[in-house]
């Protein structure tokens, strides 16, 4: 048994993933063969299984193979940046700790620009990106403005529409 997480959903977050469904219900696969999906995740040196769940009689004293190991702190992570698209899956990118506006620039500068380049040789892509801050940083929508490039429109606290989540 393990428990499920899942975003609180609002009926304001219900609406707007209701309206992209929506807006999007015509796209064509050629149109959906043009979005590159982004995003940048920590993984953990040690993964929790805090939410594993297993009974046992207290008489039967401390089971060893039913205890997990803590590290204080949460134990080391490093951060990757990654994106795929319907060409390619990119290889993950090691950043330096946590990212900030100026250095999620940096990224797409490096990185996805390239992808761009090397995949679509011209042809229109959009973007997608959750919602967090440095996705929605002044700097970083300037960026994609300057560059022409179109960013979708994605619903607050959807990870479930979004297949880099599946990766």
């Amino acid at each position: 048994m393990h428990t499920i997480r899942k975003p609180l959903l609002t009926r304001a977050h219900k609406r707007k993933r209701l309206d992209f469904a929506l807006a999007h219900r015509d796209w064509t696969v050629e149109q959906w063969k043009q979005v590159i999906f982004l995003d940048e995740t920590p993984i953990l040196a040690r993964p929790s299984d805090a939410h594993k769940i297993k009974w046992t009689k207290p008489t039967h004293g401390l089971n060893p193979k039913l205890v997990v190991p803590t590290v204080q702190g949460g134990g080391v992570a490093i951060m990757v940046w990654g994106c795929i698209t319907t060409y390619c899956f990119h290889d993950l990118v090691l950043l330096d700790g946590t990212v900030d506006a100026r250095g999620y620039v940096t990224v797409l500068q490096h990185y996805l620009l390239p992808v761009i380049e090397q995949y679509f040789h011209g042809r229109p892509c959009i973007f997608q990106q959750d919602n967090a801050a440095v996705h929605t940083a002044h700097e970083v929508h300037e960026f994609f403005h300057a560059q022409h490039l179109q960013v979708l429109d994605w619903p607050p606290h959807s990870p479930d529409l979004d297949i880099i989540e599946c990766v």
